[in-house]
């Protein structure tokens, strides 16, 4: 499940950037039960994915400088057995 949970830590951390909702990197991370560093790499990924992630200390959140957006999806559907490929090892 861990795929599933991570997905849904991205898009909840891009939601609070997005409406400038973040508050300071400490509150931030605890939000997510992260550790500073743990969050800083997080918003580096971001950044290399073209994100121009700022914060503000007047406002006292990270925002978004430029048009940015996360979409993270994933499906599972079940197969039927004509489209079941056998495994071999």
């Amino acid at each position: 499940m861990l795929i599933f949970e991570t997905i849904d830590r991205l898009n909840r951390i891009h939601s609070f950037i997005k409406r400038e909702a973040t508050g300071a990197a400490d509150e931030f991370a605890d939000r997510f039960s992260l550790k500073k560093r743990q969050l800083f790499y997080l918003l580096d990924e971001f950044r290399d994915y073209g994100a121009d992630i700022r914060f503000s200390r007047t406002r006292n959140t990270y925002y978004y400088n430029n048009d940015f957006e996360v979409r993270v999806d994933i499906s599972a559907n079940p197969i039927s057995k004509e489209e079941k490929v056998p495994v071999h090892f």
